[in-house]
């Protein structure tokens, strides 16, 4: 089996390539393809589980590549993992030959160091049409990850990821700021798409926008799970209105604050509209408030941190009685005697409907876990007098309203230079 494989490799590869494989004890190099394992055993092809595919000059990658789908596929490989490094773009000629005739693989993509284009052989591909053949066509990921220093250098069509199953999705390094900018736009079509996304990760951004732009309802309309690691500076109020298959909504924790004062409850208002606990079994959306993978940065921001009384008006149109779930996990210990602001009470008030049918609720095992001691007793919601909050704040709205008014009467500058 050994020489065997060793020969097959060998063969294989030159036959597509001039230049002869070699083989070093940590990896083998044939011209563009690069195989590379831990352990580097070939006595067991098995064994043989990443290929690399780089390109020492920036090339698009075109139907050249297919040289390492056979690799794979000859290996008896259905789950295949690529690594690509110094992409112009996508030869849309290569996803037709993959979607038609090794439709059967999946597919794991890990691109950095790279330019996100399209094209049609050497063109690129300025205009937005149907791509790919209507039928047996589709190409399966199990994940399509974009990674550090990627650039996208324009709108991507939809129709160049029509008939893709993605099981996730990763974005790194999103950006929207005056000294980076590194934007990710789509640009919409009528026709309907077979697009399906599973989970969908935007991770390390910053200062991002979360518009239909981005988050377009037919690229993600099959999505259950969207998080977003990193500055998300506003929200579209309808963004996640026809996403009907969302279950899962994940924020940054050191954000989150920020992200609320600036968007309140306007998108969250517009979730499960027309949508009653009758239906719990199948409409929960939990929206979550979590920590990146370095927890050590966040031992300060606590639940209290995030929801602090001052804010109590920022939530007061919180839709209850819609199945939405706001909650959050710090990196507090637990504290079953905790006290908690007046103004996460009130966005907890049905988290003792949600603890019953928590076998219904994303992640609800650790939502259980984190707060099901507290909310057994619910005697803290009276000392919070929500009545008399909510009339304090329409009052302290109208009072400052009049006192705006009299303020602008009063003034004979303002009325010269208005009226």
């Amino acid at each position: 089996m050994y020489l065997i494989s060793i020969l097959f490799l060998v063969v294989l590869i030159s036959a597509n390539n001039s230049q002869i494989c070699k083989k070093t004890s940590e990896k083998l190099v044939c011209n563009k393809i690069e195989i590379k394992n831990d352990s580097f055993n070939y006595k067991d092809s098995d064994e043989i589980y990443i290929v690399y595919f780089k390109l020492q000059q920036p090339e698009i990658l075109n139907e050249d590549f297919i040289q390492s789908i056979i690799l794979w596929k000859n290996l008896d490989r259905n789950f295949q993992i690529f690594w690509f490094k110094n992409l112009l773009g996508f030869d849309i000629n290569l996803f037709r030959t993959i979607g038609t005739k090794y439709s059967d693989i999946f597919y794991s993509y890990n691109i950095y160091d790279s330019k996100i284009r399209f094209y049609n052989g050497s063109q690129p591909l300025d205009e937005c049409y149907e791509t790919y053949p209507r039928e047996k066509f589709k190409i399966k990921f199990t994940y399509f990850y974009f990674m550090l220093k990627n650039v996208f250098t324009s709108k991507l069509c939809l129709y160049h990821f029509n008939q893709f199953q993605i099981y996730q999705l990763y974005l790194q390094y999103l950006s929207n700021t005056f000294y980076k900018k590194n934007v990710l736009t789509f640009r919409k079509v009528d026709q309907q798409l077979d697009i399906q996304i599973v989970f969908g990760n935007f991770q390390y951004c910053y200062n991002i926008d979360l518009t239909d732009d981005l988050i377009n309802s037919q690229l993600f309309k099959a999505t259950t799970n969207l998080f977003f690691y990193g500055k998300v500076k506003s929200i579209q109020s309808t963004l996640f209105t026809n996403l009907t298959s969302l279950k899962s909504i994940v924020f940054d924790i050191y954000y989150a604050r920020q992200l609320f004062q600036n968007t309140k409850t306007d998108w969250l208002e517009n979730l499960n509209i027309g949508i009653g606990q009758e239906q719990f079994t199948s409409q929960i959306i939990h929206v979550t408030i979590n920590q990146k993978i370095n927890q050590e940065y966040y031992f300060l921001f606590d639940i209290n941190h995030v929801f602090p009384d001052e804010d109590f008006c920022l939530y007061k149109n919180f839709p209850f009685k819609r199945l939405i779930l706001l909650s959050i996990f710090d990196n507090a210990p637990p504290k079953y005697d905790q006290k908690y602001s007046c103004t996460f009470l009130w966005i907890s008030q049905e988290y003792k409907f949600f603890l019953k049918y928590s076998s219904y609720v994303p992640d609800g095992f650790l939502f259980y876990s984190a707060f099901n001691d507290y909310f057994q007793n619910q005697s803290d919601f009276n000392n919070c007098n929500f009545t008399q909050r909510l009339e304090n704040f329409d009052g302290d709205m109208n009072h400052l309203a009049k006192k705006l008014i009299s303020v602008y009467e009063s003034n004979d500058v303002n009325k010269k230079i208005y009226f």
